[in-house]
């Protein structure tokens, strides 16, 4: 039974997250060899997001995001192939994927600076600043366009910068891409 003012999510029944970055208190929690560190402040329906680092011989990748899908829901694994060519110029790198107690997961590169949606709204005014986010997004889309990766959810908090200095932007979260000819939808 819920309380007034609780929240769950209404595909897969689970509690919602607070948004808050919360540490992981279970020093044993691993999934599939990938040590989880923090759950990110990321409220979603689809999966949870974590900060990992590899517990065998991939300890030079550092710390990855760890994308831990909900029970039920499924990521389009046909992608995979594609999105582990991807050049890292374009996108966030794909390093791993598989199950885990009956769920789906990704590891992906994880980039400290964040994404377009938390840098400060003096500079996302600025002209200049305009114009070369718009570069950067064409070359990106224009990289994923040439492998027949569609992303269809493109917005500010799935555009992230790996540097500031230079400025580097490239796309994350392919949870509902496709591959294929292009299809306008509306949504």
């Amino acid at each position: 039974r819920m309380e007034a003012g609780e929240l769950m999510c209404v595909e897969c029944g689970e509690e919602a997250r607070t948004g808050e970055v919360q540490a992981i208190e279970d020093d044993t929690r691993v999934i599939a060899g990938w040590r989880l560190e923090k759950e990110m402040p990321v409220l979603s329906g689809e999966a949870d997001l974590f900060l990992a680092r590899s517990e065998s011989g991939a300890g030079e990748l550092g710390t990855v995001v760890l994308k831990y899908y909900r029970r039920g829901v499924e990521p389009d694994t046909d992608l995979y192939p594609a999105l582990q060519k991807v050049n890292p110029d374009f996108a966030a790198r794909l390093y791993d994927q598989g199950r885990h107690d009956g769920r789906a997961f990704e590891v992906w590169e994880y980039m400290e600076h964040g994404s377009l949606a938390e840098i400060d709204e003096d500079r996302k005014a600025d002209p200049s600043f305009v114009l070369e986010t718009l570069k950067e997004l064409a070359t990106a889309l224009h990289g994923l366009e040439r492998l027949g990766v569609r992303h269809r959810d493109l917005k500010p908090a799935n555009i992230i910068a790996p540097t500031m200095d230079p400025f580097d932007l490239v796309v994350a979260d392919f949870g509902t891409a496709q591959l294929g000819e292009f299809q306008l939808q509306m949504t």
